[in-house]
């Protein structure tokens, strides 16, 4: 070997990743920009609406529920920067997964009610029995109505709430004439009578109706009341004895306490009975319960009722005080069908409709949300929150001319203390609510503090389906008794604010 020979010349081999990559058409990478600045304004559109329109716990939690899509579009803006092919590989990636959203969200919107798996509330109740150790009545509330009747007692269900039965096509089969159909009972079920009402504990909860077929002592509609109350199943008394319900506590510290509950009913029905029973009453105070979960749901199918808007017309009555025996005779003949068809297995269930799209609902991707558990449980719009503002006007005007004050409590539903803690005034438009009460001038307390306060919350319902228990009843009592003893003077009481 020479050791001045010069040593071989070798070309290095040109990298594998330097391949030479294919052209973008221009049409494509200005298809790619577009599609991804429209993909960044919608994202900080969104992050504007959250923090502008959303409800949470202050702005701090609105700040941090949008920084989500401020990121996502400070990125999307970024991917503007890189090379065509990416920039349009970016793009395309964006077009699959909005492609398929959408269509997850039509397919789950379009799916038929039959498809949901609803779960029967008495399983829940009965669940729960078994799990605390007790003995659980499975029997219907036709059954009950059936075995008592065999015995010689003359019972009937409740014609407003937990019936079971179909009432609806009950109605429908004797309301042959408008004179039958102009009238509206307003009373929980027939005046003076042993009503079967509901069982979530084990036991099925009656009680002896008074002279209107509410549920309290007979004797109190001779009387002038002290105070009377408005709302729906927990001002009823939904599912306790009637000594362990609102009223009943109440009438511990001021006997001249008069429930007006009335079970399955929202704010415009409560408004219709306080205009037909009030008046021959002249309470002192009204206190009127709201209930979180669903009383701006029933006022909403309530609005579609024309027998029900025209209490939004001063003055309007059905004079239902002089027609007693009138409601009692209709209540029985409705009862009775309802019972024959139960008892005779005729009352099929209602035919599935298809569902209707809404195409507001499809564009905020609602069906996907709710089952991803991140939808709001209760959208309430500026519409029908301004409704209620219009039923609650419309009963302060009334009671006005009476001398009569009234005040709002606020009663929190199982879902707010579902992780064990207040999940804020986002929730059910808690803050929503209160402060359109506040800015009516109309007293309102919210009784969820006095909930949270308790070592498990959870405690004061049955279960997930149910209503208070008694210990939960006789919370909202004494906040109720301790916030009407201390917050208005007693010479004060017959000059109601907002008057």
């Amino acid at each position: 070997m020479n050791p001045e020979a010069s040593p071989p010349i070798v070309t290095p081999a040109a990298p594998i990743l330097e391949q030479p990559t294919a052209s973008v058409p221009g049409w494509l990478v200005q298809a790619a920009n577009t599609i991804l600045v429209l993909a960044a304004l919608g994202s900080a559109s969104v992050a504007i609406l959250i923090a502008l329109r959303t409800r949470p716990n202050g702005i701090v939690e609105a700040l941090v529920w949008s920084a989500v899509p401020t990121v996502v579009s400070g990125l999307l803006i970024a991917s503007l920067r890189l090379a065509g092919a990416k920039r349009a590989s970016v793009a395309l990636l964006l077009v699959v997964i909005i492609a398929f959203v959408c269509a997850t969200e039509l397919l789950l919107a379009a799916l038929p009610v039959r498809n949901v798996v609803v779960v029967d509330e008495r399983d829940v109740h009965r669940a729960a029995a078994n799990r605390a150790g007790r003995r659980f009545d499975q029997r219907s509330s036709a059954d009950v109505i059936r075995d008592l009747r065999s015995q010689g007692d003359s019972v009937y269900p409740v014609a407003y709430g937990p019936t079971r039965l179909s009432l609806s096509a009950a109605r429908a089969r004797l309301d042959t004439t408008e004179q039958l159909r102009a009238l509206i009972p307003l009373s929980p079920g027939v005046s003076s009578t042993r009503t079967v009402f509901c069982n979530e504990l084990g036991e099925w909860i009656l009680y002896p109706s008074d002279e209107r077929g509410f549920n309290n002592p007979s004797g109190l509609w001779s009387h002038d009341a002290e105070l009377a109350l408005l709302g729906d199943s927990f001002t009823h008394g939904t599912c306790v004895p009637t000594e362990s319900g609102l009223a009943g506590r109440l009438r511990e510290t001021q006997p001249l306490t008069l429930s007006l509950g009335l079970a399955g009913t929202g704010p415009l029905l409560q408004l219709a009975v306080m205009r037909e029973y009030l008046p021959s009453l002249r309470p002192r105070t009204v206190v009127w319960f709201y209930y979180e979960a669903n009383d701006i749901i029933d006022l909403r199918e309530e609005f579609n009722r024309p027998g029900l808007v025209s209490y939004l017309t001063e003055g309007y009555s059905q004079n239902l005080m002089q027609r007693q025996q009138e409601i009692d005779g209709r209540l029985r003949r409705v009862l009775d069908l309802a019972l024959e068809m139960a008892w005779a297995n005729e009352a099929a269930p209602s035919p599935v409709a298809p569902k209707r799209l809404d195409v507001r609902a499809l564009l905020k991707l609602t069906s996907l949300r709710e089952r991803l558990g991140v939808a709001d449980p209760f959208p309430m719009s500026d519409a029908e929150l301004s409704r209620y503002g219009n039923v609650v006007s419309r009963a302060r005007s009334d009671l006005c001319k009476l001398g009569t004050e009234l005040r709002v409590v606020y009663l929190p539903a199982y879902g707010r203390f579902s992780s064990g803690r207040d999940a804020g005034d986002r929730l059910f438009a808690r803050r929503r609510v209160i402060d359109l009460l506040e800015r009516m001038d109309v007293p309102t307390l919210d009784v969820s503090s006095n909930f949270a306060t308790q070592p498990d919350p959870q405690s004061l319902w049955v279960d997930s389906r149910s209503h208070y228990t008694a210990r939960g009843f006789e919370l909202v009592a004494q906040a109720v008794s301790e916030w009407l003893g201390t917050t208005t003077p007693a010479s004060e009481r017959r000059k109601p604010s907002g008057c």
